[in-house]
């Protein structure tokens, strides 16, 4: 029966919420959410949960650049989601599961080469044998890895290619390489600056944040100079940041202006039973019959 039905793929599980277990070459291990599964649809195998929300990957054998008789070792093991490759390889299958009715048909290739590279890249890490991996492989595994860090410090203005070639032990010249495999179609620099506006730009439009002045704004996002964050963002987006704020949110600050109030004066007597401000005229006033 395995045969006859057999996708001939590997299949990695990953709880979000809850537990699941699987049993496959004398081994047998529960994941809980955040660890992750190995396991061949070509070989017996058994699963076991209760309640839970996962997610699953299925890999065709033949496009897995990592050896058979190396991915037995893992089958059934539990491997980190939550450190190092596997916490790359999760995040961008949660990121997928989540935003898959918006990709584009010209991201899906990308998207899934992608996969396939963080998938083997953590298989041999667990293994020790990444350099063993295609050349290919591994250059776009990099770009990845160094997409994730930039991503992570987009606040940091200290945040440069050299500091970025310098975290990944490579030259400059060697960083600009593998960022042109990611097909963001921009310089690392450009897409740094692309990538704060982004958060910018939608810190100003939350409402829960309309009091934030705006240079505070920029700051956060890694952009200290006022003049410069507004003269991208007008660039960027045609409008600046001020004229964007008010467009989505409003007028912000007639909703937090104190509102004048009116004062009326108590009216005096003087003693004939008649309120000053109601005299007409100088003369006196006649007497209430």
């Amino acid at each position: 029966m395995i045969r006859r039905f057999d996708p001939e793929a590997y299949h990695l599980n990953l709880p979000l919420r809850g537990s699941a277990g699987v049993s496959q070459a004398d081994r047998a291990e529960v994941c809980q959410p955040w660890e992750m599964q190995v396991f061949n649809t070509s070989k017996p195998f058994r699963i076991v949960n209760g309640p839970l929300r996962m997610l699953t990957l299925a890999i065709p054998h033949t496009v897995l650049p990592v050896a058979p008789h190396k991915v037995e070792r893992l089958l059934a093991r539990r491997l980190s989601g939550r450190e190092g490759m596997g916490a790359l390889l999760a995040g961008l299958l949660t990121r997928l599961a989540r935003e898959s009715g918006a990709l584009r048909p010209a991201d899906k290739h990308r998207l899934e080469t992608a996969v396939v590279d963080l998938f083997a890249a953590t298989l041999a890490h667990h293994l020790d044998t990444y350099e063993d991996l295609p050349h290919e492989t591994r250059t776009r595994t990099l770009a990845l890895r160094i997409q994730s860090f930039v991503r992570q410090r987009l606040q940091d203005s200290d945040l440069t290619p050299p500091m970025i070639a310098a975290a990944h032990h490579i030259s400059l010249g060697h960083l600009h390489r593998v960022f042109q495999t990611l097909g963001h179609g921009s310089t690392l620099a450009a897409w740094i600056r692309d990538q704060r506006l982004a958060g910018a730009r939608a810190d100003l439009a939350d409402p829960a944040q309309r009091t934030t002045p705006i240079h505070q704004v920029a700051a956060r996002w890694g952009i200290p100079d006022p003049a410069l964050f507004s003269r991208a963002f007008r660039t960027a987006y045609g409008t600046s940041p001020r004229d964007y704020r008010h467009h989505i949110l409003g007028d912000t600050t007639a909703r937090h202006r104190p509102r004048p109030t009116e004062t009326r004066a108590p009216l005096s007597h003087n003693g004939d039973g008649v309120p000053d401000g109601q005299r007409s005229g100088g003369g006196p006033v006649p007497a209430l019959p």
